[in-house]
């Protein structure tokens, strides 16, 4: 390094020979001067510490706003996996009822083959009407009965009673009347109010006596309809009529009669008659008569429904060809024809049956079946037409 050419007198004198630099301000001005600069320095640190607040405040913030979230995330989590468990559990219930419905036997009845609820009978199941009695010990009483909102249809109910002798008819028909709740069954009685029923000129013969006031001769009913309905299952082939003992009686609408020979085969289709759902069906006679049992076959599947009358066969009920063999009446069903061993098939059996009684048969076969039995009718056989209609205890 190069030595200096000064020495400490000549820098000094070289100082001293610089221009003077006096500062001009006072002592006091000096003084506040340096308060304002202490005063700068103490002021850079609060934006730092008001910065480092808000910092420290946000931190806490978004610690406590990520806790809150997650609680929430934790919580919808949890009732969206509660929703699924119970979706899962009511799904699992409804399979469980499904596969329960599927499963169970039904008490009602089985299925055919749409699906439906079948109405199935068993062998031992009772027909409406009678077919056997005991004729040394039991008689049959005929009560005819009618619906006040279709007086054109009787509907002859039967009853089982200990034997009695023709002359005893009136008043075991009275007993049995007594004994009957036909508010029950919907329908309305006969007024018999001072009618007296004996035997008349022979034991094939009923004589009916009216007392002159008697509403039955003052009815717009058809009664010698309704009498001749009661008689003709009892073997009586003639009415006469008389009035407080005196032949003849004059009725409303048909005027002075002395007698009525009773029809035993009137050639009428038996319908099916209801007065309402908890009522009990019967079979009742049409108040037409027909020529031809294929035409009053054809009526019991057509009648037009209204006020408890509906049609006795159902469609499905189809046969191809009826025919008579003498006594016997044979139906041979068409190949689509659906049999079943059903309430209502049992009671298209019994309408056909008697339809046929009515019109003189003494057994209906019925061929081409594709079961064997329908309740306690067995299709292998000729079935015996009843004795009687509708049978009631």
């Amino acid at each position: 390094m190069k030595k200096s050419q000064w020495n400490d007198e000549e820098i000094e004198t070289l100082l001293r020979n610089f221009p003077k630099i006096r500062d001009k301000r006072d002592s006091q001005e000096i003084y506040q001067h340096i308060i304002k600069k202490e005063s700068r320095k103490h002021r850079y640190w609060i934006p730092i510490l008001a910065t480092m607040a808000t910092i420290f405040l946000l931190g806490i913030l978004a610690a406590s706003m990520i806790d809150n979230r997650n609680e929430y995330v934790g919580f919808e989590n949890k009732a969206m996996e509660q929703a699924r468990s119970d979706s899962d559990s009511g799904y699992r219930v409804m399979q469980n009822k499904k596969i329960e419905s599927t499963e169970a036997p039904s008490d009602s009845g089985d299925m055919n083959e749409k699906g439906e609820q079948v109405d199935t009978v068993d062998q031992e199941a009772t027909p409406i009407s009678v077919y056997h009695i005991d004729s040394a010990t039991q008689s049959l009483v005929i009560i005819p009965l009618f619906d006040k909102r279709n007086v054109n249809y009787f509907v002859p109910v039967t009853r089982l009673v200990d034997k009695f002798a023709k002359d005893q008819l009136g008043e075991n028909t009275v007993q049995a009347l007594s004994e009957l709740d036909v508010a029950a069954l919907g329908l309305t009685e006969l007024d018999l109010d001072g009618i007296k029923i004996t035997e008349g000129a022979n034991e094939k013969t009923i004589n009916i006596d009216f007392p002159k006031d008697s509403s039955l001769l003052k009815n717009d009913l058809n009664v010698e309809s309704l009498f001749i309905t009661m008689l003709k299952y009892q073997n009586i082939d003639k009415i006469t009529y008389s009035t407080e003992g005196m032949p003849g009686a004059e009725f409303s609408h048909r005027g002075y009669l002395t007698e009525d020979n009773i029809p035993h085969f009137e050639k009428k289709a038996y319908v099916a008659y209801q007065f309402d759902k908890k009522s009990p069906q019967f079979l009742v006679p049409t108040n037409m008569s027909y020529e031809r049992i294929e035409e009053a076959l054809e009526v019991t599947k057509t009648m037009q429904t209204g006020d408890g009358i509906s049609s006795s066969v159902p469609k499905e009920f189809i046969w191809k060809q009826v025919f008579d063999e003498g006594e016997q009446l044979t139906v041979v069903l068409a190949e689509e024809a659906i049999l079943q061993n059903s309430k209502s098939d049992m009671l298209a059996l019994e309408a056909i049956l008697l339809t046929a009684k009515d019109f003189g048969f003494e057994t209906v076969e019925i061929q081409n079946s594709t079961i064997e039995h329908v309740g306690s009718f067995d299709l292998n056989e000729p079935i015996q037409v009843p004795l009687a209609p509708n049978r009631i205890k």
